[in-house]
């Protein structure tokens, strides 16, 4: 192949990678919503734009600096929202990857390594993840990179761009506080590669780079002030965990998600054969490498233990570039033992490992929890008297930023401590509440757990619960998507099991549950009572109730009249002990949906008027056990969840996944499918599409169980999630044995994934059961 071949194959390949670059950093670069640091970062944009302009140059806050700011009013030339926000960082981590390769160049690496740099690069979930945040980290990713670049010696070493590194530096001196280490980093690797430069020439050079260095870093405490570090949060002890953390950020995952450890190990592997090769062919470029990618951590570990401050991944994001350039050349240096085949055997290794880390990189970015949703659902279903409560500084300041469309009447507040939530809610119609488990903890948050959970989500450990109970969500908030869900969970034929039942939405005034085991009952403590439920389709039915009414001597006989949904379905005289009395009623009263039984009696006594010396005041109707609605053979208690069941809300209740299932998409029987759906509260008509298509998998689906009764006991974990998953009550053998794992530590999404291996579930779900592996999506 000639030297023209050669360069046209070389530019093809970088331009490949630069292209799958660009569309991971920009394709759907506005879906995700702001994370709080954004929304934090976009309000103090907006509060530092009328800043006086002495300010810009003496410092704006105690963290961000000037030239964040000023990229990020950059970036509002395009408009004010999310996709606006992360533009400039966008393309800052962009030219992060082109600037990569030009360093594999200038270094002299042949058209392979110029490719495995740029394609390594590309696709790191952590350069990926922080080029796609409305912070500074993208600039951070750039300016490193630049610094590395004009650092690293060309082939005329002593003719440096010395200014050029003198702005690098500057630009990372008001870029952040936490650039502190990175500045430091540099200054170190120029003292390194001094006393490895060739003549007084060269080793001046990196005299003149370290003395903007040294400048930068006396300004940096003046400029910033400190940065507050939060007393809760502890640092993080320096040992093996940690820095397998941060192999584990640096090769597979900018989230702290497993990976495969080939990839890990691999990586690592890739990078130590780098740095040989790199040594082999010119010491100090080698030096300037390694040194910049560990230096840039390590500095940054002491200076957070020093300061007291927590640790996060993106703390040590420099060290990133010079880690997937030495990863890049390493694999060129491995495919160069393959001789003629070198540029072949780069494709394949470089293009295997951006395979395997496509996934992440593609994935993670957009694991942002949907507050933007959260919401417009609140506002679909506020109604005017309500008060939507925020518990904690972390979603006050998420769910403030969203909430823009409150009907009137609704009020938005942040409380902190329980009586001031007591106090909002007992002025209020009716609460919903909102808290996140992320960090700061508040008694707030378990307060909020006596109330029913409407949704939930693994990412930043939300909750959202509705004061007073499920049934006045389902009464007069629910929309017909949650309508929907219900009836279809609860199904055709339905058994109304008032004497045991805990959880039916009853209204009017009844008594507690009375009477043994297997014959329970619950007193009717007003002349008219009713019981809420779904129920599928509209059609004649048979109602059978069993009831006992209050009789004396000196009483009447005791009438019921039936009524649903507001219409007389009969009348009947009650006799003088425990019966059935049948009503039949015509498909025209009843709704598709959630409907109303009323039980209207002739007359409510109390004991004490009646009987001698009793001291009984309440105001007994009649003792009711049960009601059978339809076909008594095949009526069942129905199982129903109320939450918000939009299908729009399906990335924040199943926004987690490795992408992993035990099901095949093409194997599922739909009507299994939509029933279990239905039955965790999804409405099953909308959400069925998305899981058919394989895009949330069944096991992303079910675990919304063991997330909406993180507040439930665990023997009412285990019974809800039974009920949910199996549509059956767990036996006495699966009680035991999940309770005994979850004392020894299971949690409860591990006894979800236990219950999903019931054949049971497996013949639910599928038109056929065959023993399949885990598949990728």
């Amino acid at each position: 192949m000639g030297d023209r071949a050669k360069n046209s194959l070389t530019l093809l390949l970088v331009a490949f990678a630069i292209g799958t670059a660009a569309y991971l950093r920009f394709h759907q670069l506005g879906a995700p919503s702001y994370w709080v640091d954004e929304i934090l970062g976009d309000e103090a944009v907006t509060r530092v734009s009328t800043a006086p302009l002495w300010k810009w140059f003496t410092g704006l806050d105690r963290e961000a600096g000037t030239l964040s700011y000023a990229t990020q009013l950059l970036g509002r030339l395009a408009g004010h929202d999310e996709w606006s926000g992360r533009l400039v960082p966008a393309t800052c981590g962009l030219l992060a990857v082109v600037i990569a390769a030009l360093i594999a160049r200038k270094i002299g690496e042949r058209a392979s390594g110029v490719f495995a740099v740029a394609l390594v690069t590309a696709v790191s979930p952590l350069h990926v993840y922080y080029s796609r945040e409305a912070r500074a980290y993208g600039l951070v990713l750039v300016l490193t990179t630049l610094g590395l670049l004009l650092l690293i010696p060309g082939p005329n070493a002593g003719k440096a761009p010395k200014i050029g590194f003198a702005i690098v530096i500057l630009a990372l001196l008001y870029t952040s506080a936490s650039t502190g280490p990175i500045v430091l980093a540099f200054a170190v690797t120029c003292a390194i590669a001094m006393p490895m430069s060739r003549g007084a020439t060269e080793r001046r050079v990196y005299w003149y780079f370290a003395v903007p260095c040294v400048v930068a870093l006396l300004l940096f405490l003046p400029l910033y002030r400190g940065v507050p570090s939060d007393p809760n949060l502890a640092p993080r002890h320096v040992d093996a965990i940690l820095f397998g953390d941060i192999l584990q950020g640096f090769t597979v995952s900018a989230l702290g998600h497993a990976g495969r450890t080939v990839t890990k190990v691999g990586m690592l592997a890739f990078a130590l054969v780098g740095a040989v090769a790199s040594w082999r062919r010119d010491r100090r470029t080698a030096a300037i490498l390694i040194a910049m990618a560990i230096l840039p951590v390590m500095v940054t570990i002491v200076t957070l233990q020093l300061a007291r401050h927590w640790f996060a991944i993106r703390y040590v994001l420099s060290g990133i570039p010079a880690f997937l350039i030495l990863v890049g050349i390493g694999i060129a240096a491995l495919a160069s033992l393959a001789g003629v085949a070198e540029l072949a055997f780069t494709i394949v290794i470089a293009g295997a490992l951006a395979l395997d880390l496509l996934p992440a990189a593609r994935r993670e970015p957009m694991m942002k929890l949907d507050w933007r949703a959260i919401a417009k659902t609140i506002e679909r279903h506020a109604r005017p008297g309500d008060v939507v409560i925020a518990g904690e500084a972390w979603s006050i300041t998420s769910l403030g930023y969203y909430l823009r469309d409150l009907p009137p009447g609704v009020e938005f507040t942040g409380l902190r401590d329980v009586p001031s939530v007591i106090r909002a809610q007992n002025k209020a119609r009716a609460s919903w509440m909102v808290t996140t488990g992320i960090w700061e903890y508040g008694p707030v948050r378990d307060w909020m757990a006596r109330y029913p959970v409407l949704l939930s989500s693994p990412i930043e450990s939300f909750r959202l619960h509705f004061a007073p109970n499920a049934g006045e969500f389902v009464r007069t908030r629910a929309l017909p998507e949650e309508i929907r869900t219900m009836a279809a969970a609860a199904g055709d034929d339905v058994l109304l099991d008032i004497g045991d039942r805990d959880d039916l939405m009853l209204g009017g005034v009844w008594g507690t549950r009375e009477g043994s085991p297997g014959d329970r009952f619950r007193w009717a403590l007003a002349k008219d009572v009713s019981v809420t439920f779904p129920i599928r389709g509209a059609r004649t039915r048979p109602i059978r109730v069993l009831a006992m009414p209050v009789t004396h001597p000196g009483l009447s006989p005791q009438t019921l009249t039936l009524l649903l949904n507001g219409r007389v379905a009969g009348v009947v005289t009650m006799n003088p002990y425990l019966d059935d009395y049948t009503f039949v009623a015509p498909a025209a009263l009843w709704r598709d949906g959630i409907n109303v039984l009323t039980f209207s009696f002739g007359r409510a006594t109390t004991p004490a008027s009646l009987i001698p010396g009793s001291t009984d005041q309440r105001t007994l109707a009649a003792a009711m056990h049960r009601v059978l609605i339809g076909d008594p053979r095949r009526a069942q208690a129905p199982v129903y969840a109320p939450r918000l069941a939009s299908a729009a809300l399906l990335d924040v209740r199943c926004g987690v996944s490795d992408g992993r299932t035990r099901f095949d998409p093409a194997q599922y029987n739909r009507a299994g499918v939509e029933a279990l759906l239905a039955r965790l509260g999804f409405d099953p008509v909308e959400s069925w599409l998305h899981v058919a298509s394989g895009e949330y998998t069944i096991e992303q689906i079910a675990n919304t169980a063991a997330l909406d009764n993180a507040c439930t006991d665990p023997a009412t974990f285990v019974e809800n999630a039974f009920a949910t998953l199996l549509a059956r009550p767990p036996n006495s053998v699966e009680r035991r044995d999940l309770g005994a794992r979850m004392r020894t530590g299971s949690t409860r999404s591990q006894i979800v994934d236990r219950i999903l291996r019931d054949d049971g579930f497996r013949e639910s779900v599928l038109r056929v059961a065959p023993e399949t592996p885990p598949a990728r999506r």
